[in-house]
């Protein structure tokens, strides 16, 4: 959920038509028009105010609008002055990006912003204009977490270097002064987003600490002695630390309660489903990382879903596509959890699990023009390792493992594509982890190769989730 206005003083700039003699903000006029005519075409508003959206909506092209928005841009290098609006506009075009699932453009959009950025000194308030208001020092902060989450998120989820470093980000969170509402002494809405942005940099420091951990695969310049090595979170302690963190929040920052259509109740249940799904992230990341038993493993893969059953559809479908890659990001962390030996029996619960989360994004995908085709990858890679499997089991093993791929190849035949509302999103229905995923003496163990094991949903030089390694306890 990204943040780039202070809406009462865009709304007022738009009805002035500022755009008619500002040219950068013209440009992002346009791209706002362009990611909510792609929005609307994918069905990603709000359900409780769709019949409002459908009667006003003035039917264009969002591909018409995307050119536009993209000619409008100022070129590099600039022939007049930069100003806080190429910035913005920048920004806000690698969000259209992430609708048409259009990787180029997100990538350049980023680099396009951060090269301004640059030139600002965006990184540190410091080199601010000193005559700001405080609303646009808000929308400033707004701007620059947006996209220093975005770096995280899109580095994670298509292999690019994050950008931002967080020890030189001298910038303070916004504030409720962001919108100047009345929350009537309620907590802010601003207060769970800003925890969303503490959970992206905690997911970045993980990321550090694994690189420093255990090294690349791949080549790269030598360690340096350790003196000057970056410190490492340790990870026994992370997950109590970020539960705790989110366990704080008040209720309405942590609860999805249906949609009302009022933008003002709504952003609250929208900040708690960003939230709950971001804090899975993390605690994907923190699996991965960690010595975990496979029942343990099992255990996170099911609190995922747990998490998703949670949060009413029409969240998710307000969302749209950055949700849905989002959602693909926690899926590559997910389909690691069958690294190591394991029973025919925890890869029939894990095999479940997968399936479940594959319906899900396949449920959600089903209404992007421009989706990328994520869930059916992950159907495909799941049958590789079916035939793996199956290959190498026999006996009981092999019944086993028979029954289940025929039982739930049979519901998913019945089922079909999943498709939009009404006919409503996938059931989940996961059994809990049992102890006999743990294995026992006469239990035959099993090793998924590690090529069966990565590129569950994206290439594998584009997800640097791919990189983070699955550590096993001892035992299984």
């Amino acid at each position: 959920m990204y943040l780039y206005f202070s809406w009462p003083h865009f709304r007022s700039d738009v009805h002035a038509m500022r755009y008619e003699h500002d040219h950068a903000f013209r440009s992002t006029v346009l791209v706002m028009c362009a990611i909510a005519a792609a929005r609307i075409r994918d069905g990603a508003y709000n359900v409780a105010s769709g019949d409002r959206v459908a009667a006003n909506y003035i039917p264009v092209d969002p591909d018409v609008l995307r050119t536009a928005a993209v000619a409008s841009l100022v070129p590099l290098p600039p022939h007049r002055p930069l100003e806080f609006e190429d910035l913005r506009a920048a920004s806000l075009l690698h969000v259209l990006g992430q609708q048409n699932a259009d990787i180029e453009l997100v990538q350049l959009s980023l680099a396009r912003y951060h090269g301004i950025s640059a030139c600002f000194k965006f990184h540190d308030e410091r080199f601010w204009p000193a005559d700001l208001e405080e609303w646009q020092r808000e929308e400033r902060r707004a701007l620059f977490w947006s996209t220093y989450t975005s770096d995280v998120f899109i580095s994670l989820l298509w292999g690019r270097m994050i950008l931002h470093r967080a020890s030189q980000c001298h910038v303070k969170y916004p504030s409720s002064r962001l919108d100047g509402a009345d929350v009537d002494g309620a907590t802010h809405w601003i207060v769970g987003w800003n925890t969303v942005t503490d959970l992206y940099r905690i997911l970045h420091r993980i990321i550090d600490t694994e690189e420093h951990q255990t090294g690349r695969t791949l080549a790269g310049p030598p360690q340096l002695p350790l003196d000057f090595e970056e410190s490492a979170v340790c990870l026994s302690t992370a997950w109590p630390a970020v539960r705790s963190l989110v366990d704080t929040l008040p209720p309405q920052l942590r609860e999805c309660p249906p949609l009302t259509g009022e933008l003002y109740r709504d952003i609250y249940g929208y900040t708690a489903a960003n939230l709950l799904v971001t804090q899975q992230a993390v605690r994907m990341a923190i699996a991965c990382a960690s010595a975990l038993s496979m029942l343990e493993r099992c255990a996170v893969a099911g609190e995922l879903l747990d998490t998703l059953a949670s949060i009413p559809p029409a969240y998710m479908q307000g969302m749209s596509a950055p949700f849905v890659h989002q959602l693909g990001a926690v899926g590559s962390l997910l389909g690691r959890v069958v690294q190591g030996p394991l029973t025919v029996s925890a890869y029939i619960h894990v095999r479940q699990v997968l399936l479940t989360f594959g319906n899900i994004l396949s449920y959600h995908e089903s209404s992007l023009k421009y989706s990328g085709g994520i869930a059916e990858r992950l159907f495909k890679h799941v049958g590789r390792i079916d035939a793996f499997m199956q290959a190498k089991a026999s006996g009981r093993n092999q019944e086993m493992l028979q029954d289940a791929i025929g039982a739930q190849r049979g519901a998913r035949n019945a089922e079909s594509r999943p498709a939009l509302p009404p006919t409503g999103p996938p059931t989940l229905s996961v059994p809990q982890p049992s102890a006999t995923l743990s294995g026992t003496s006469d239990q035959e163990m099993f090793t998924i190769p590690d090529d069966l094991t990565q590129d569950w949903m994206f290439p594998q030089d584009q997800a640097l989730f791919a990189s983070l390694p699955v550590v096993l306890s001892e035992g299984v």
